[in-house]
């Protein structure tokens, strides 16, 4: 059983490249997100790509809970953070000042992990851009 057979374009054993470039929606759907759009996602480590069906708004960002992520412990750049973000004069009473000395860290903390300058983020960049290298080398070859 399963599914039939769509059949192959091409000679058996050609390299065909193909996509979907379109998604199905209802009426309603159209309606209630006129702003649809569809994004190819990167095939890294794949020989598919993911449809991304974005139904939020560019430019409407939505706020995400603030999580700590624990690899911070070991990163002196984000101790540093921390650290400048607590040693910052405040006024208020107790509870006061170590609600603003957190909002302070949060804030310095989120704004330093946009950078990129984590190591996750960096050796991301560095693996994507070896396979893309790779993948190009065996085109050539």
């Amino acid at each position: 059983m399963g599914l039939p057979s769509l059949g192959q374009i091409g000679e058996p054993g050609d390299h065909i490249l193909e996509r979907l470039d379109r998604c199905l929606g209802s009426t309603s759907t159209m309606t209630d997100w006129s702003d649809l759009k569809v994004i190819h996602l990167s095939d890294l480590g794949s020989d598919h790509r993911i449809l991304l069906v974005q139904l939020i708004k560019q430019g409407h960002h939505r706020h995400t809970q603030f999580q700590f992520d624990g690899r911070w412990n070991s990163n002196d750049e984000a101790l540093d953070i921390i650290r400048a973000a607590w040693a910052k004069p405040t006024c208020g009473s107790v509870q006061f000042r170590a609600f603003t000395q957190l909002k302070i860290a949060r804030h310095d903390l989120v704004e330093w992990a946009k950078l990129g300058t984590s190591n996750s983020a960096r050796q991301i960049r560095e693996l994507k851009a070896a396979i893309l290298d790779l993948r190009e080398a065996e085109v050539v070859d």
